[in-house]
């Protein structure tokens, strides 16, 4: 499993709307100890939704982008960060 996998399996697993996708689950890595802030994931999905034209009320949208304009969007989206891309942050 990878570090990715790690952090986000336990957060999902908390999460109301994904009670129906998990059965079982080992997490033999451990959780993440560091997450993104609140503040800063609201302003990055805020970021990425401009990016792409769609506004708050057009989440739903999302789901029809392909996955080549969010890798896009998520590149440009690091050279615009001050200080330019930031793994840590990101």
């Amino acid at each position: 499993m990878n570090q990715v996998v790690a952090q986000k399996l336990p957060v999902s697993m908390r999460c109301p709307q994904q009670k129906d996708y998990f059965n079982k689950a080992s997490i033999e890595s451990g959780p993440g100890v560091h997450m993104t802030p609140r503040d800063l994931a609201a302003e990055t999905a805020r970021m990425v939704l401009n990016e792409l034209g769609l506004s708050d009320k057009e989440v739903h949208k999302l789901r029809e982008v392909p996955a080549e304009k969010l890798v896009e969007v998520q590149g440009t989206l690091a050279q615009k960060r001050p200080g330019g891309p930031d793994a840590q942050r990101w």
